[in-house]
């Protein structure tokens, strides 16, 4: 690849970050792009991805320091890579276990970690024990906690040794899959698509180390496909085995009740079919270097399905974010202070406070002002996003902590709260009754365990109902 073609492709990447940075719904329709194959809450992910793209292609003109780290290596750097890659997401996969069954859990749980003022959720098929590699970095930039998701809720209850363990496998599987990136395009005289491939299946499975684990929608296909992609001697019947099998395990997941429903399982494996699909698509292409009609309809296949994924995420989030509400209609709950909005503060709940918005507008306005997440639904409106007035928010749920539980009932006219002590030392059983237009409900019920004397929890057997 020249260096003029590297100049253009980082051109134009520095110019879609500035125009996502000037455009919120271009930064949208990145995030959802991204989505395909690196699925998460918070659009850093798109910085990141384009931040590691360009580490790449850099990379790509200072080969002579790497041929010496591949001599170094008795030029088994792609061996060495796939053991690391392996052996971290199986570390991952049994520090989760590890973790679940510590707390007399069951592996199928759905579990909430609370600390200090984040919650954090994870299971098996989108695990975020991970996450304590990058907790006490984005810790050090409290304004950005709110919405970064870092996984500080359930740092405090990982071994510092575990973390930083665990960290210097994720450094070391970096680090190798950008030397074997350069390695390999450089020596081998990689096409374009090549880079493509290598920069999708591998950011997959480094955000997947972190965030999500083998098991969520992309990483398992994303590992299958990155072996089959670096390897010299390909075999397509070894790979749809492979893929097959993945499915499969998603299956078996579903029916032992890794999933919360059907629902979710649909999405999961709709997700899954639509990212490798892509990636098929591309690999055939890649291989047979030439059009036929096999490689143009996997690619026509592959396009629908993106463009279909991509496009029922756009229109969700824009829905969301165009629901106008007239003056005192809507609510936001925020940590902080209002920035650019004017509002009554109504109520409050510990350190989250509820304010009647007093203006007009719509509710993407109010996330664009307040830099929230849409994914959280920080705001409600009393005539579109709020449950039916006749409907209660109630969720029950099991909770295990060691803190001295100090008060067991809360009552007030937008919540009850009420926790009991079973039979089993430490846990106990408690239900939240919120009010319909209260948006945030689970960090209310984090600030009513904290008021309890709960400071750090973890949550178990979640049910959310309407009443």
């Amino acid at each position: 690849m020249t260096k003029q073609k590297l100049l253009l492709i980082g051109a134009v990447g520095v110019l879609v970050l500035i125009l996502a940075s000037i455009f919120p719904r271009l930064l949208i329709c990145l995030h959802e792009l991204l989505n395909v194959f690196a699925s998460g809450r918070s659009p850093i992910r798109i910085y990141l991805f384009f931040g590691y793209v360009f580490l790449l292609l850099s990379l790509i003109q200072r080969y002579v320091f790497v041929e010496k780290i591949e001599k170094f290596f008795n030029t088994k750097l792609s061996r060495i890579t796939l053991y690391f890659l392996i052996i971290t997401f199986v570390f991952n996969f049994f520090h989760f276990a590890y973790f679940a069954h510590s707390h007399n859990l069951p592996l199928n749980t759905y579990l909430i970690a609370g600390s200090g003022e984040e919650i954090t959720s994870s299971r098996l098929v989108h695990n975020h024990m991970g996450k304590i590699v990058i907790a006490p970095l984005v810790a050090l930039f409290s304004d950005l906690v709110e919405n970064a998701d870092p996984g500080l809720g359930i740092y405090h209850f990982v071994s510092v040794y575990i973390a930083l363990f665990y960290g210097v496998l994720v450094c070391i599987c970096f680090v190798l899959v950008v030397l074997l990136f350069t390695s390999r395009v450089v020596e081998e005289k990689k096409p374009i698509l090549y880079t493509v491939l290598y920069a999708i299946l591998s950011f997959t499975l480094i955000k997947s180390l972190i965030d999500g684990g083998l098991f969520t929608e992309t990483a398992f296909f994303a590992l299958i496909s990155f072996v089959f992609l670096i390897k010299k001697e390909r075999n397509w019947y070894w790979f749809w085995l492979m893929v097959i099998g993945a499915f499969l395990v998603q299956f078996i997941f579903y029916f032992f009740g890794f999933y919360t429903d059907l629902n979710e399982f649909n999405t999961h494996s709709f997700k899954s079919f639509v990212f490798i699909t892509l990636i098929v698509s591309l690999l055939y292409y890649y291989l047979q270097k030439s059009l036929n009609r096999l490689s143009v309809l996997l690619f026509i296949l592959s396009l629908i399905a993106v463009i279909s994924v991509v496009l029922v995420g756009i229109l969700n989030t824009f829905m969301y974010r165009a629901v106008s509400f007239g003056n005192g209609q809507a609510i936001v709950g925020l940590y902080s202070l209002p920035k650019k909005i004017k509002g009554t503060n109504e109520f409050n709940v510990g350190n989250l406070k509820f304010y009647r918005i007093e203006s007009t507008g719509k509710v993407g306005d109010v996330l664009d002002s307040e830099n929230l997440l849409d994914n959280f639904n920080p705001v409600s409106v009393e005539w579109k996003t709020c449950f039916p007035k006749s409907q209660q928010q109630k969720i029950s749920f099991v909770v295990d902590s060691k803190d001295q539980l100090l008060r067991d009932s809360f009552f007030d006219k937008m919540f009850v709260f009420k926790i009991t002590k079973t039979t089993i030392p430490f846990r106990y059983e408690a239900v939240a009754v919120i009010e319909p237009c209260v948006p945030r409900s689970l960090n209310v019920v984090d600030e009513l365990l904290k008021q309890a004397g709960l400071h750090t929890y973890i949550l178990s057997k979640i049910k959310f109902t309407n009443e």
